[in-house]
């Protein structure tokens, strides 16, 4: 069986999955919609509601539940620590470069779409600047 998220394979008896990875682009197709929810909402604590994952979903070709998965486990996580000032320790713990250049990356394009809809992050709030 094979879904656009996963690669099913064979080996022997055992059932291989394979997770397909989000890619940079897919990421700030996510970010584009959060950056639209977050105003007056915490970072911290936004959920995706059903109907943005659908519409990321079908964007996406991927399932609601990773598209969640993805914001809440990874994005967010990553943007948290960065304006809660805990990103120094990105390098420090993580052994792949690629993984610590994906975070740069996710928060270099989340700062530009704050700045283009006149967002100000403060204390883990967006507010809108008037």
């Amino acid at each position: 069986i094979q879904d656009s998220e996963t690669n099913v394979g064979t080996f022997g008896n055992v059932a291989l999955k394979q997770v397909k990875k989000f890619t940079l682009e897919q990421d700030k197709e996510i970010l584009d919609k959060v950056v639209i929810l977050l105003p007056g909402k915490s970072l911290a604590n936004l959920e995706l509601s059903e109907d943005v994952l659908n519409i990321l979903s079908d964007k996406l070709a991927r399932s609601p539940s990773s598209i969640q998965q993805r914001w809440k486990y990874s994005l967010r996580t990553w943007l948290v620590q960065f304006f809660s000032k805990n990103h120094r320790s990105w390098s420090k713990n993580l052994s792949a470069k690629a993984s610590v250049e994906r975070r740069k990356q996710i928060v270099k394009y989340f700062n530009k779409l704050v700045k283009k809809n006149t967002l100000k992050i403060e204390a883990m709030n967006a507010t809108k600047i008037i």
